[in-house]
């Protein structure tokens, strides 16, 4: 047999609208719980560093593709370049703006470098470096790395770890040099 009860509404208090203080405080740990697993597994800053390491090479890729123009044209490649600025010779534009390390400051230890036989009023060869700052540096090191006989004088001081190398490199020049200054 059912029973009922009767139930007194007018009796009964209203229940206030609301989140208590325990409630909050589960959804506090839950919510950084959360964060926490979030910066760990996708460690924002390293994505940062990834994406502006990558933007790295191919400032450096699309620098050496209007070099190789300007060596084509010319039969040398300059004998200097100014990052940050249009590259323009006679009156062909090679590039808009040379691109510079958005990471470039007076300090110049970020600055893209540029390196030519200066020797030479006909340069065959040049190196252009970089800082690479995340792991994509060891996965793409300099090639002068692994040729001790072509390593400039300042190489391990510079902290400079990519680099791209066109044409025929005169290690005994690199040798004997250091990187110049970032511009």
């Amino acid at each position: 047999m059912a029973t009922f009860y009767k139930v007194n509404f007018w009796l009964v208090k209203e229940k206030e609208k609301g989140f208590t203080l325990v409630e909050l405080l589960i959804t506090i740990l839950i919510f950084s719980t959360l964060v926490t697993f979030l910066f760990i597994f996708l460690n924002p800053l390293e994505q940062i560093q990834k994406g502006q390491d990558a933007q790295r090479e191919h400032d450096l890729k699309s620098i050496q593709a209007a070099l190789d123009t300007y060596l084509n044209d010319t039969g040398c490649y300059p004998t200097s370049l100014v990052f940050g600025q249009q590259w323009k010779a006679g009156g062909a534009i090679y590039m808009a703006k040379v691109p510079q390390d958005g990471a470039c400051n007076a300090s110049q230890k970020n600055c893209y470098r540029y390196e030519v036989d200066t020797t030479s009023n006909c340069p065959q060869w040049n190196i252009l470096f970089a800082n690479l700052t995340s792991n994509l540096a060891h996965n793409n090191p300099c090639p002068l790395a692994t040729r001790p006989s072509c390593m400039p004088v300042n190489y391990s001081t510079t902290q400079i770890n990519y680099c791209i190398i066109s044409g025929n490199l005169d290690c005994v020049y690199v040798n004997a040099h250091t990187i110049p200054p970032g511009t």
